[in-house]
């Protein structure tokens, strides 16, 4: 083993001890130097699993939910003449000026102005669930104020959008080693374990009123772009930075001197936005709104010498990667840059040797821009002719060049290694793909499944344990969405998104796409006449495949699961008065296949707390109905007022009854003291004891959180009263009966259901969306309204379709409430 190896292994280990440390006991080193064992390890094994659960910016696995209205993109204006052009064409009569911040875009969602959950931008449609995160950054507001409706006294519901970014300052002070702000706000706030998200800053720009899928479309309670900013700075925000220009030629004037001046900001900014003033919803909901635009500043460029051109294979496709010598550009180390196609050599007139201009489009992506000499040395540039693989003479069309053989290697190895990413098959890495494909054990994608331990073994490094973790991984996935079957084979044009759109058109069995022609996929919105041939004609080639895979039951598609117990892998377990339960509610417990333990431990589903007692219900019904003005306060409260009455005592040297007057009632039980002795202490300090919660009463002192309550509340287990329980238990045991004349307040809604629920059978959840007025969907699609889902990882097969298809995921619990209005 090399040295390079053996730091490796040590990496390995000191990373997991210290993540282990960090969520499950205090951290004995720094989030600084826990980030240099991590870069350690990135740099020596940029492949190693580990990196993708710390702080790696792959988020495959993350959970998905849909934005209010797609998140589109902007026209963009790289100089005058292209901005002046825009602002004739849409004649606007003043313009709002922001600054385009250099971050990652995020929308924070609310409900009746309560923070939900917050999504980075991700496909435009979903966008990954940020909210752990969130919640621990500079500018984030949990609850907003009712300022919303034509009276300004409702809670906002919909998105609030703006930049997550980091200031250069703590960039310089904490990440130095990090190439920019941007990609450092991009990795942190994908982190699993939130390191470093008190760093960042929420900066906003927009209200976006509705609910995912469904805008609002009533009247707003703002008039303009700039008194959207107002509402939103009244609501705690931190708004973008905007000036309110009259003309095209003040803002072209703004961008002059903001070019000038914008390295003494606090962040980075890579141009400018502008918009209309004026309010359009509609066009904001456009995939490119047509009145605003984003106003880049001119690229960063830069000058260097192309050393080599290397041509990188995807498929059969080769497109050639300038080799430069290194050059800085917005902050990173520019070293390849992108040349496109055969026709960007010629067009160039590069050679090797010759200087030549660089720049990073948007700040992200270099690329060779123009020849700025040759010198007499240079070197013609080499265009392969014949394919690396098969030896088969490249096709040049001057935008493409590849190999035109359909048998070709390294088409049947893209495809292989396309079905590993898209089954996301564990232990099976580019390299074992590459040394099974040379040792022509894997030829196709079936061959995958018909390997051995013995196969497997005979390949260099591989052990016995490892081969069976191989297998074990490959034979694991079993069901599979229709849309991930067709894109695992690598069709050109065809993805999961474009996979998606085959089923959301009809195609939603594989026998259908089998016999697609090119006529009927020419009429499905994206497809033209070129992407339905080149699916035809690449389905034809893998059908073979794909019919063998199912045939031999190495893989099936959309297989249903069976529901059992409808309390099946659900653990219980009692608090506060109800700490051993009743001996009656842990037999249908168990006998509905819920266990009950004793204790609070991480994989604990629910804690019954019985928080609302009824002297608890009988103060909030007072103070709600009656206006009555007592207080319910928690012990810490109560303790915090006897010790400040008993220091107004000590102050004063005289016989005073600091709480004479006061009535106080107790509910519950005290962690820290008994009834009798706090009683004692209040009418020692001259205030009175209440036997009962009436109007006279001052305070009512509610003695809730247990240790099992507080362990619970650490843990985020889902906690819920006794009386919900047992209506829980009561679903699960009891059919759903029909009643004409109950409200529908699903109607319009569509459901789907995937795994076990914990309260009733699929049976009756189906009868209780019909009884209700909704419908019932068997499938995932476009069109599904909800995916009800009890899974907290969202693995199944239905959970990763709905993420595709940008539908709503939601938990049974949150089923039960739109299906109960009012609670």
């Amino acid at each position: 083993m090399s040295t390079a190896q053996r730091r490796v292994q040590e990496l390995e280990k000191l990373i997991l001890h210290h993540q282990d440390r960090y969520y499950n006991a205090e951290p004995d080193i720094s989030d600084d130097a826990f980030d240099a064992l991590w870069e350690e390890l990135a740099r020596l094994d940029p492949g190693n699993p580990l990196l993708k659960a710390i702080g790696s910016d792959s988020q495959r696995d993350a959970v998905k939910k849909r934005h209010i209205v797609p998140m589109g993109s902007q026209h963009k204006a790289a100089d005058e003449e292209s901005f002046s052009a825009w602002a004739k064409k849409n004649a606007l009569q003043a313009f709002l000026v922001q600054h385009k911040l250099d971050g990652v875009s995020l929308e924070l969602q609310y409900e009746r102005g309560h923070f939900c959950c917050a999504l980075t931008r991700g496909n435009g449609i979903v966008g990954d669930d940020v909210t752990a995160n969130v919640r621990g950054m500079r500018g984030f507001v949990p609850t907003l104020t009712a300022e919303w409706g034509p009276c300004g006294n409702l809670p906002f519901t919909g998105g609030v959008r703006g930049e997550v970014i980091m200031h250069k300052d703590i960039h310089r002070s904490h990440y130095p080693t990090h190439a920019n702000c941007r990609n450092t706000v991009n990795g942190i706030l994908k982190r699993k374990d939130g390191r470093g998200r008190t760093h960042l800053h929420i900066v906003c720009y927009d209200a976006v009123p509705g609910t995912p899928g469904k805008p609002f479309t009533g009247s707003l309670p703002f008039a303009d772009e700039t008194e959207k900013l107002a509402w939103l700075a009244r609501q705690g925000f931190v708004t973008v930075h905007s000036h309110r220009c009259a003309n095209a030629q003040e803002v072209v004037a703004l961008r002059s001197e903001i070019m000038r001046t914008r390295e003494l900001l606090p962040y980075s900014i890579d141009g400018l936005v502008v918009k209309s003033t004026d309010l359009d919803f509609q066009d904001a909901q456009l995939p490119r709104p047509k009145k605003q635009i984003a106003f880049k500043f001119s690229t960063q460029e830069a000058i260097t010498t192309l050393r080599d051109v290397q041509w990188q294979t995807s498929g059969v496709t080769y497109t050639p990667i300038g080799i430069t010598d290194p050059v800085r550009l917005a902050g990173t180390t520019v070293k390849r840059a992108n040349l496109c196609n055969p026709n960007m050599l010629t067009k160039l007139c590069l050679k090797i040797g010759s200087h030549v201009l660089i720049s990073k489009r948007g700040e992200i992506i270099p690329k060779i821009e123009a020849l700025v000499s040759t010198p007499a040395h240079a070197q013609e540039i080499h265009i392969p002719t014949q394919c690396t693989s098969c030896n088969t003479v490249l096709e040049n069309s001057g935008s493409r060049l590849f190999c035109p053989n359909v048998n070709c290697p390294l088409l049947s190895h893209h495809r292989i290694t396309r079905w590993i990413e898209c089954l996301e098959i564990k232990h099976v890495g580019t390299e074992l793909i590459q040394r099974l494909f040379e040792e022509k054990k894997v030829r196709r994608i079936p061959d995958l499944y018909t390997l051995t331990c013995e196969d497997l073994i005979e390949i260099e490094h591989v052990g016995n344990a490892t081969a069976k973790k191989i297998l074990e991984a490959i034979h694991h996935k079993k069901e599979i969405a229709l849309q991930t079957f067709i894109a695992g084979f690598g069709i050109e044009g065809i993805g999961e998104t474009m996979g998606e759109k085959l089923i959301s058109a009809g195609f939603d069995t594989l026998e259908k796409v089998l016999h697609a022609t090119t006529e009927t996929l020419e009429s499905i919105y994206q497809f033209g006449t070129e992407l339905a041939k080149s699916v035809v004609t690449g389905i034809a080639r893998v059908k073979d495949d794909m019919c063998e895979l199912l045939d031999r039951g190495f893989v099936r598609i959309l297989a249903k699961q069976q529901a059992e117990s409808p309390l099946r892998g659900k653990s219980f377990c009692f608090s506060g008065s109800l700490r051993n339960g009743d001996r009656a509610t842990i037999h249908r417990i168990r006998a509905l296949g819920g266990v009950v333990r004793t204790s609070v431990t991480r994989d604990l589903s629910y804690l019954i707390f019985e928080s609302l007692s009824q002297p608890y219900r009988t103060a909030q019904k007072l103070k709600k109905e009656q206006g009555v003005a007592l207080e319910i306060i928690s012990e810490d409260e109560f303790c915090r007022l006897l010790d400040q009455a008993s220091a107004s005592c000590t102050h004063t040297g005289e016989t005073v009854h600091p709480l004479q007057g006061k009535s106080f009632y107790f509910s519950g039980a005290s962690r820290s003291m008994n009834h009798k002795h706090a009683q004692e202490k209040v009418r020692a300090l001259g205030g009175d004891v209440a036997s009962s919660v009436t109007a006279q009463l001052d305070y009512l002192v509610f003695y809730s959180q247990s240790t099992r309550y507080r362990t619970a509340c650490a843990l985020g287990i889902q906690i819920i009263s006794e009386e919900t329980l047992h209506k829980l238990i009561a679903t699960a045991q009891s059919p759903l009966h029909t009643d004409a004349h109950v409200h529908a307040p699903l109607h319009g809604m569509s459901f789907c259901f995937s795994g076990d629920l914990d309260g009733m059978t699929r049976a009756q959840a189906i009868a209780l969306v019909q009884r209700l007025g909704g419908t019932v969907k068997t499938a995932v699609s476009t069109q599904l309204t909800y995916l009800v889902s009890n899974d907290p990882h969202g693995q199944s097969r239905k959970c990763r379709n709905a993420v595709r298809c940008g539908v709503r995921i939601i938990s049974e619990h949150v089923f039960l409430a739109l299906c109960t209005p009012g609670t």
